[in-house]
């Protein structure tokens, strides 16, 4: 009997998965990605814009945040450059995020990758949730012209499609 409910979760969280029409939007003229369904676009200030989603079954959290470090910054893109290319760089990235996450959010994993050819730091973070469970927050951030990107995906609770997840990473274009 557990096994047969078991299977039939598993066979209902694919259908959805499958049904689910991704949209795709544009983050900046350089960067697409697809959510399972229309993200909220908060208004850009200084620079920076943000696009949330919150999947339907409360699971999972997508976010993808632009900052053009032109605007904010007055950095041009060859300075810009040059500095992402300087290790201490992305560690200084790696800590200002992590700050902006709180004094409860762990760091379990940190790597240098490439995402479509970018250099990218892929961080995995955990924290506590509310009901005393973990949420584990998977983000890539690279740096395209002078705008810094995070792609993020907050499995909330451990309860979270992993296939879900792994759409939307692959989801990514990078122009």
């Amino acid at each position: 009997m557990k096994q047969t409910l078991t299977l039939l979760a598993c066979l209902i969280t694919t259908l959805c998965s499958a049904q689910t029409k991704w949209e795709k939007v544009e983050i900046t003229p350089n960067l697409f990605v697809s959510f399972p369904a229309q993200p909220i676009k908060t208004e850009p200030t200084n620079g920076q814009k943000t696009f949330i989603l919150r999947s339907a079954d409360s699971t999972a959290n997508y976010i993808v945040s632009a900052t053009d470090l032109g605007i904010l910054m007055g950095i041009d893109e060859a300075t810009l450059s040059a500095e992402m290319d300087k290790e201490e760089s992305w560690e200084q990235a790696k800590s200002a995020f992590m700050n902006s996450m709180g004094p409860d959010a762990t760091l379990v994993k940190s790597e240098m990758t490439t995402l479509q050819g970018n250099k990218a730091l892929k961080m995995i973070i955990e924290r506590k949730n509310e009901k005393g469970g973990n949420n584990t927050l998977t983000a890539f951030i690279f740096v395209k012209g002078t705008t810094t990107h995070n792609i993020m995906f907050n499995n909330r609770g451990g309860l979270a499609d992993e296939k879900m997840k792994q759409q939307f990473f692959e989801s990514v274009e990078i122009k």
